[in-house]
């Protein structure tokens, strides 16, 4: 077994004894051992989310919702005209290039239609999308991974709208890293 994996399994098998002897042992619900332990390890073993990069919102220019107390209230709005990366992402790291200020949220405009007038796509990696095309169709995505929006010339396949709908699953803001 090489050391990388046994000292994995050193470390997996404390936690598990700890949990156990704190958890299982101490409550007044004895369930079986091996649901105690699926539930342990599928806690323990939960995929990282992914933290999604704000930089394309600097480039692209697009409409940005501004907060200080809470990410899903709207104190202002504006466009994001710096990332100042001296400070933590539980500061104040927004700038809003419209008034100046710095706020500790900063997201991309909310289920709000958006134009596009070609190019590349303006958002990060990360968001559920509704995606409006020139030919009517409506194209609902719940992960757009490519930020290439395909310009073909054709009337019914170019990119002419968008509405972010939300976080994609597996992924978080530079501000929930910590929790």
């Amino acid at each position: 077994m090489s050391k990388h994996i046994e000292s994995d399994l050193k470390e997996a098998c404390l936690d598990w004894g700890n949990h156990y002897h704190n958890t299982c042992l101490l409550s007044s619900k004895q369930e079986d051992i091996s649901i105690q332990f699926d539930k342990w390890w599928a806690e323990r073993n939960k995929p990282a989310k992914k933290i999604i990069d704000l930089i394309p919102l600097l480039e692209s220019g697009i409409d940005c919702e501004f907060s200080d107390k809470d990410h899903t209230r709207v104190d202002a709005m504006g466009v994001l005209g710096a990332i100042d990366h001296r400070v933590s992402p539980n500061e104040h790291p927004y700038v809003n290039e419209v008034d100046g200020t710095a706020y500790r949220y900063c997201r991309p405009r909310m289920n709000h239609t958006m134009f596009h007038n070609g190019g590349e796509c303006p958002l990060p990696k990360g968001f559920k999308l509704r995606i409006y095309f020139r030919g009517s169709a409506v194209l609902d995505k719940h992960l757009y991974l490519d930020r290439k929006w395909l310009h073909t010339d054709t009337h019914f396949s170019d990119v002419i709208g968008y509405e972010i709908l939300g976080l994609a699953d597996g992924y978080a803001y530079p501000w929930e890293q910590a929790e």
